[in-house]
Formats: C-alpha cells, sequence, structure tokens
C-alpha cells in the first residue's frame, strides 16, 4: 500500500493516512484527503438540500423497517466493541474518545477546540477546582447554554447540577453568595 498520495482537490502530496479507506479501489484509498472530501461533501449538501433529505428519509425507512437487522447490527457492534472496552489500557481511551466524538458532533466543534477540551478539561473543574474523580460520577460533564446550546467547557457534576437549578441566572447566584455567611 502507498505510504504518500496526491490529492487532486488541493494538490498537496499527503500521507497515506490523511485519505479515508475505500476497498473498492486498486490502492484503497479514497481519492481526496479528508479535509477535501468533507468540504467537497458539504458544497454538494449545499447544493443539494432535497437529494441530502430524500437520503436521509430512506436510510430511516431502511432502518426503521427492520428491527431485527438494527438489533442485530447493534449487538455485534457491541460483542466485538466489548473486548476492547475491557481491555485495561485501551479500554478507557477508546471511551474517551467516543466521549469526546459525541461532544464534537453534537456541539459542532472543530478539530481544535476538542483538543484543547482533552489537553485542558481532563483533571480540575474549572468552577470549584475540584477534582471530579472525588466526587460522582467521576468525570466532567458537558455544561452548555440552554438558550443558544452552545458548548461552554466540561465542568463537575456537582457545579453543572448548581446551574441547572438557578436555572442559570447571575443574579440568583450573587443572591445566594451573598446568603452564604462570611
Amino acid at each position: 500500500m502507498k505510504t504518500k498520495k496526491v490529492c487532486p482537490r488541493c494538490r498537496k502530496e499527503k500521507d497515506a493516512v490523511e485519505f479515508g479507506c475505500r476497498t473498492d479501489r486498486p490502492d484503497q484509498l479514497n481519492t481526496y484527503c479528508k479535509p477535501c472530501a468533507v468540504e467537497k461533501t458539504a458544497a454538494w449538501n449545499e447544493l443539494n438540500p432535497d437529494r441530502v433529505k430524500l437520503q436521509d428519509s430512506r436510510k430511516y425507512e431502511k432502518v426503521m423497517a427492520d428491527p431485527d437487522k438494527r438489533a442485530t447490527r447493534n449487538r455485534l457492534w457491541k460483542e466485538n466493541h466489548k473486548r476492547l472496552l475491557a481491555d485495561p489500557i485501551k479500554g478507557p481511551l477508546e471511551r474517551e474518545r467516543q466521549r469526546l466524538a459525541s461532544i464534537k458532533s453534537k456541539y459542532q466543534l472543530s478539530d481544535e477546540k476538542v483538543e484543547w477540551i482533552r489537553m485542558h478539561c481532563r483533571d480540575l473543574c474549572p468552577v470549584c477546582g475540584l477534582d471530579p474523580a472525588r466526587k460522582k460520577p467521576g468525570i466532567l460533564v458537558v455544561d452548555h447554554d440552554h438558550q443558544t446550546g452552545k458548548f461552554r467547557g466540561l465542568i463537575c457534576h456537582g457545579c453543572n447540577a448548581v446551574l441547572g437549578i438557578v436555572e442559570e441566572d447571575r443574579s440568583r447566584l450573587f443572591k445566594l453568595a451573598d446568603y452564604l455567611p462570611h
């Protein structure tokens, strides 16, 4: 297999790992590098919104039409990943990778933002400064603005619960702080 390939869109020579896999091609690599493939797909989706909706509805109908097939696919996936997740070294890393991928997708974050989260938001809650491993559930949770849906950061479960209870109202938080004895 090749170790380098030229992307016809950006005309840059890149490592093979920067191309998606395509088993139907002789070199088993996608034609375009991953960033160009994403741009190309996004441009096509923008020009063809009706076809995108049609494709999505067909996928949904196909999955819903055969719940046994869906259940079988889910069961096989779990069995295949059970070994990986059970591994004492690779398991936690894979769970963290899946969690960050889910956050990235749900909140539409850039790769740089996800990398920043991975590097800076692992050990301590930025609000209370405590290690979430000493609290339950033991990991930092996603904090987002409930009005805009935008991602704000990762904080411990306790601080996130307080924000939810006061309905993210700053004046209520200040009143609570004044209420506490000095």
